[in-house]
């Protein structure tokens, strides 16, 4: 007799993605493989997620960067800073 409760003993078959572009990992939170990276964010405009290889799953929707898989809110938050005091900068030289 079987028990209901028991997992399957088989892995259950993930449908496959598209093929991942050179360089890039599967997704770390699901394993997928329909990644994208998004055309623009709030926080880095059109090009902020091409410089640190920002992109998301379309399974799970989770984000990281696509040659690592490590998460991207570090590279984030360093990018806000480098643009803000680029900001600063070129405002302070205006004034001056």
């Amino acid at each position: 007799m079987t028990n209901p409760y028991e997992p399957p003993s088989t892995p259950l078959d993930r449908p496959e993605g598209p093929p991942l572009p050179d360089g890039w990992v599967p997704c770390p939170g699901c394993e997928g493989t329909d990644i994208k990276m998004p055309g623009f964010t709030w926080w880095g405009g059109a090009i902020g997620q091409k410089i640190i290889s920002h992109v998301k799953c379309n399974d799970c929707k989770r984000t990281f960067n696509a040659k690592t898989g490590a998460s991207t809110t570090p590279a984030i938050i360093v990018y806000q800073l480098v643009v803000g005091a680029i900001v600063v900068g070129i405002i302070f030289a205006i004034r001056m």
